[in-house]
């Protein structure tokens, strides 16, 4: 007993995502992938620059018009 009054049992939403956690690895390393792939298909296409990667363990996607024209 840690405490008294304190309930110890985890809550159906803790164990949900401890289920989620078991394939954060698997999720994070599929995701670095599609990233590549993105990366790699838009590096060449006029108009877009393609931020680079920042390192990060959790890949974001961000792409930047090199320039913006109105069209009217």
């Amino acid at each position: 007993m840690v405490a008294p009054g304190i309930n110890g049992k985890m809550s159906e939403f803790n164990a949900a995502l401890g289920l989620q956690l078991k394939h954060i690895d698997a999720a994070l390393a599929r995701r670095k992938q599609i990233s590549d792939v993105y990366r790699q298909a838009l590096h060449d296409v006029r108009g877009i620059r393609v931020l680079p990667d920042a390192g990060s363990r959790f890949p974001i996607m961000a792409i930047s018009p090199s320039s913006c024209r109105m069209i009217t």
